[in-house]
């Protein structure tokens, strides 16, 4: 997964301008993401993901951010988001992925309310909103935190992602109005509720905080985007 990460460098980078522009990924560097399955770099195995050891995934990301920063950012967001499979079900996790590989986009942030199975709210900087299948969002359900996995057509998303660094985020909010979340597709880091409490993969990547990993991979993107402006002044030089 490296190695295909730093072969992609020089193709990103001519999608910079784009995404800007379009506050999105082009459909051309999704494909990427998909084809590669950098969004899958913190799956469990068990459900077709590459399961990186954080040392590779700081470097894939870095290198994905230094081709382009956008791309590195919904990457880490993706990413983070799809490891949070290992804390649902593992029955509904393998419905989730099953043969294919769905973006996420999550927000782990408790913008919304989950009562009596429906789920109300709003929140914000959604990164690869535009073209992610599925969302993780966090809600407060009988006063504990949980995350909601719920299906794009479900989620409205609201074009308020104006910015000047990292356009191509795509980071708008979103609205979800009166979903059915089925108890299964909810999982928590704090406690057990009704469906999950602990990641159900033995391996040691699942034994390091989701936080810890989140803190590295933005950092991973900075140090990405640093290293492009190296490369930019030094060619200038």
């Amino acid at each position: 997964m490296l190695a295909a990460a730093l072969a992609q460098i020089e193709e990103l980078s001519k999608h910079r301008a784009a995404h800007d522009a379009a506050k999105q990924l082009a459909p051309a560097v999704v494909g990427i993401l998909r084809e590669h399955r950098f969004h899958n770099s913190l799956l469990p195995h068990l459900l077709g993901g590459a399961e990186l050891e954080p040392a590779e995934y700081i470097q894939v990301l870095e290198a994905l951010a230094r081709g382009d920063s956008a791309t590195g950012w919904v990457t880490m967001t993706s990413s983070t988001s799809a490891m949070l499979g290992a804390y649902l079900p593992r029955a509904t996790a393998s419905l989730l992925w099953g043969n294919a590989a769905p973006m996420l986009a999550g927000v782990f942030a408790p913008g919304g309310q989950l009562v009596a199975g429906v789920l109300n709210g709003r929140w914000s900087w959604a990164s690869g909103s535009r073209h992610a299948d599925w969302f993780a969002v966090g809600a407060i359900f009988e006063q504990r935190h949980v995350v909601c996995f719920v299906p794009s057509s479900s989620v409205r998303i609201v074009d308020n992602w104006d910015t000047l660094g990292l356009a191509g985020t795509g980071s708008h909010d979103i609205v979800i109005d009166n979903a059915r979340i089925a108890a299964d597709h909810t999982c928590s880091l704090f406690g057990a509720p009704s469906s999950a409490g602990a990641p159900w993969p033995g391996t040691p990547l699942y034994r390091v905080p989701v936080f810890g990993l989140l803190a590295v991979g933005i950092a991973s993107c900075a140090l990405g985007i640093a290293r492009a402006a190296v490369d930019h002044a030094g060619a200038r030089l």
